[in-house]
């Protein structure tokens, strides 16, 4: 039997690693812990805190909410692409003059006897680097120490069990922390090492020489986009360092931010492109194949994933969701009104179950024990 597991940022938390709020704290501080200067961050700053009263207005009939990182990055990414032509987006014209005109004195300002020259396409750009910064930073600080998966490793031991994938929408490496503490090896899409560095290889995934294959869907904080031995961009390819620095690698490296997704609603874009676009075909092809699906840490906010999943549903009678949470009524009131309208459906019609439990107090025979699986 094939199994696969869907984790999402929930999992991670519990365990310190930086939460939605506390990066949202972080990257509103302004503090310098990336390469940007003191003086282009303070303007980085002006223009997140406009953002933010922008989503703080567009969602006034919620109460109290607060914008978090991934909004923010959503907003200026549609200023910076727009203005790039990267995406035309005649919708946030006006939204662009109202900025612009706020900014725009401080884009003018000399702070010290540096004059910062950028105008709001350029600003918003910055930002999103600076975000990212932010949230690579953050993450890599995690010791990523782990004993939480057990349900996890529970199936990896179930000899009923031939294949395990785990999707992934976490940057960090925990997942990763917790298979090697535990001895189990799994297929990660990459090569052998050679000097610290492994290579993009899809094909890997095909092998049975591993139960485990574990598919990052939203890019990892050690993948870097790389041209090996000083190739053309024809040679480009994703890599991941481990043990080094990047900034050591200079002579492959072509960019010194990993490879990860941020942003509310972005990230649909960029299934699309590159890695992200073989990572997300291979979540469709599994699908195809699986019957059960584990969820923890997930809050259904992702509308890609959600279109996949409630497509997946509709597509077997016997396919349904099992969703660790201690609260599913947390879930339902965070979930996308796309999945959220068909809550009730998926859950009288058992597509949907729910072990109200923490991912830290789920066993596999939890999961094993469930009617539903069982058939």
């Amino acid at each position: 039997m094939r199994i696969a597991f869907l984790f999402g940022a929930g999992i991670s938390t519990p365990l310190g690693v930086s939460s939605t709020i506390e990066i949202t704290k972080e990257v509103m501080s302004g503090k310098c812990i990336t390469t940007h200067t003191e003086e282009n961050v303070s303007q980085y700053i002006k223009l997140l805190k406009l953002l933010k009263i922008e989503v703080e207005n567009y969602y006034s009939n919620q109460n109290q909410y607060e914008a978090n990182y991934e909004d923010l990055y959503y907003m200026a990414s549609q200023i910076r692409d727009s203005k790039s032509k990267e995406y035309d987006n005649p919708a946030i014209a006006a939204l662009y003059d109202r900025i612009n005109r706020l900014i725009k004195p401080i884009l003018n300002e000399k702070p010290g006897d540096a004059q910062i020259n950028m105008n709001l396409g350029n600003l918003a750009k910055e930002t999103t680097n600076y975000i990212a910064d932010i949230v690579w930073h953050l993450l890599k600080r995690h010791k990523n120490e782990v004993n939480h998966l057990n349900c996890l490793a529970g199936a990896y031991r179930d000899t009923d069990i031939s294949k395990i994938d785990i999707f992934t929408l976490n940057h960090d490496l925990m997942i990763e922390a917790f298979l090697d503490k535990s001895g189990i090896s799994y297929i990660d899409g990459f090569s052998e090492r050679t000097n610290d560095v492994r290579y993009w290889n899809p094909n890997l995934y095909d092998g049975d020489d591993f139960k485990i294959n574990l598919f990052k869907l939203h890019g990892s904080i050690n993948w870097f986009l790389c041209r090996p031995n000083m190739g053309s961009i024809y040679d480009d390819n994703a890599c991941l360092i481990s043990g080094r620095d990047p900034y050591l690698l200079m002579d492959i490296v072509c960019d010194y931010r990993p490879l990860i997704l941020i942003g509310r609603f972005n990230k649909m874009l960029e299934y699309s492109r590159w890695i992200y676009s073989e990572l997300y075909c291979i979540f469709h092809n599994v699908l195809k194949t699986a019957v059960n699906i584990i969820v923890s840490g997930y809050s259904f906010g992702d509308k890609g994933i959600n279109n996949r999943l409630i497509e997946w549903m509709r597509s077997s009678r016997q396919n349904r969701l099992v969703v660790i949470h201690p609260k599913p009524k947390d879930i339902e009131d965070k979930a996308r009104p796309y999945f959220a309208n068909r809550w009730d459906d998926f859950v009288s019609s058992h597509k949907i179950v729910f072990i109200k439990k923490g991912i830290q107090d789920t066993s596999w025979l939890d999961i094993q024990n469930l009617p539903q699986i069982r058939k």
